[in-house]
């Protein structure tokens, strides 16, 4: 198991230093921190390379995909995001937003934001947003006002 997952650079990082994990022969993962599906999609990426991903595992996909570098899985998690999001929901574009902004993707945080400017009123979306989102729609609303 070790050789496989050396194969990617987190866990290569982990074995190579003196954590536990480098000298115990196991590494545990908080079953708390997502769903058995997820897990064994990222243990199914890691021993064949394959990204068979279900859309509804795609944003906790991406969570794993992140916390273990895992950048294909990672790259492919995000798009499938893409693909079978609905972007006409303000619930779903608010949460984009914040998806997009935790795991530093740029352009799904430009998606997302320029279809919230030009479909929805920024009273509406302010009501939605949460604390990452707010100051980007008081610059804007700022910017409009000007």
């Amino acid at each position: 198991h070790r050789c496989m997952l050396s194969r990617f650079s987190y866990f290569a990082t982990l074995f190579a230093s003196g954590m536990k994990e480098a000298t115990e022969c196991r590494m545990t993962i908080d079953p708390e921190s997502c769903d058995v599906a997820t897990l064994r999609s990222v243990l199914r990426f890691i021993y064949t390379d394959k990204c068979i991903i279900d859309p509804e595992l795609a944003v906790e996909l991406l969570s794993m995909a992140s916390q273990y570098q895992l950048d294909t899985l990672r790259a492919n998690s995000v798009t499938l995001i893409e693909a079978y999001f609905d972007f006409e929901s303000l619930d779903n574009l608010v949460f984009l937003y914040e998806l997009a902004s935790q795991y530093s993707l740029a352009h799904l945080r430009r998606l997302s934001l320029g279809i919230l400017r030009t479909d929805f009123s920024w009273t509406d979306v302010m009501k939605m947003a949460t604390d990452t989102l707010q100051p980007v729609i008081a610059a804007q609303l700022k910017k409009e006002l000007l």
